[in-house]
């Protein structure tokens, strides 16, 4: 079985997005998290994550968690997604209206 440890994420937590790396893998589906702020300030204490929470989905349907094989992808990613003026990419198209 391939390990997680030593990829970088990337996890939506409604409407928050934190970065970090898998440091170390405690059982088959559970890891240790360092999430660190987006490569700056303090980290964040070691957080336990679990492999359901990795694959779990937004309320629009979108992965809650991206996975980065190197630091420089996952800010590649986030530069992408956070564009100028800290306005976060809409992913998700409206719908178009139903006319009455």
């Amino acid at each position: 079985m391939k390990t997680l440890v030593g990829m970088f994420i990337t996890f939506d937590e409604g409407g928050k997005c934190l970065s970090g790396e898998l440091v170390e893998q405690i059982t088959p589906y559970q890891y240790l998290v360092q999430f660190d702020s987006a490569g700056g300030g303090s980290p964040y204490p070691l957080e336990l994550m679990s492999t359901a929470q990795m694959i779990e989905r937004s309320p629009e349907g979108l992965a809650r968690c991206q996975f980065f094989e190197t630091r420089a992808a996952m800010e590649a990613w986030m530069n992408y997604i956070f564009q100028e003026g800290g306005d976060v990419l809409r992913l998700v198209t409206k719908s178009p209206r139903k006319e009455d």
